[in-house]
């Protein structure tokens, strides 16, 4: 504190201080000291602001899980996939795939087959590549797949395409249902059978007349 009397002007300084006054140095430090530690109090107040703000770590999404087909269940799937002709699938020496006698590939070097291959294997079928491609890529994946199941998937995804490419083709719906049956013959051209299967299990079906009367015959 400072005081100025007739001219002269004279320091009133705390005791203990004299030292730190008449020593600029120190006033120096105890300035910075006394930034350092306001600093360090904000800082201390700011952190549990920015640790309340902070985003969650992000997590993938779970894989969807495989579409399991309701029509499979249908009488008039299960009557179809019994009278079903399909040319023979047989595995030789568990690593070769034969279908019709004509056409094989090696079961160990499915993820090298080229686009010709899986015509040449789709065509013993009458199906679209995009169908062997598609069982192919699946068995890729799992490890677990052996010959006799790579098989019984091709078989399926055959039976799956030939029910579905007629239940479309007969499936005459009216101009608000047009795009719904587009988007079914796009997914089975491309051997995306699950989809096709989905938008086929979505269909509205007519519900039977509440009237409806069973008379027994004598």
């Amino acid at each position: 504190m400072k005081t100025i009397t007739r001219g002269k002007m004279a320091t009133w300084m705390r005791p203990g201080f004299t030292a730190l006054a008449a020593n600029p140095r120190a006033k120096v430090c105890l300035l910075a000291a006394s930034r350092i530690a306001a600093c360090a109090l904000v800082m201390q107040c700011l952190g549990p602001a920015r640790a309340g703000d902070a985003l969650p770590a992000q997590t993938a999404p779970a894989p969807k899980p495989a579409y399991t087909p309701k029509g499979r269940q249908m009488e008039r799937y299960k009557a179809f996939a019994r009278v079903a002709k399909l040319p023979t699938i047989l595995i030789s020496n568990q690593t070769t795939l034969e279908v019709g006698g004509a056409v094989k590939a090696d079961l160990n070097g499915l993820a090298r087959l080229s686009a010709k291959e899986k015509e040449a294997l789709a065509g013993q079928f009458g199906v679209p590549a995009g169908v062997v491609g598609k069982v192919i890529e699946r068995a890729v994946k799992s490890s677990s797949s052996g010959g006799a199941q790579v098989a019984q998937d091709l078989r399926t995804a055959v039976i799956d395409y030939r029910f579905l490419e007629g239940e479309w083709g007969r499936y005459h719906p009216p101009a608000q249902g047009q795009q719904v049956k587009a988007d079914a013959l796009a997914a089975l051209k491309a051997g995306n059978l699950s989809r096709a299967w989905e938008l086929y299990d979505g269909l509205q079906r007519p519900a039977p007349p509440a009237n409806l009367r069973i008379i027994a015959q004598p």
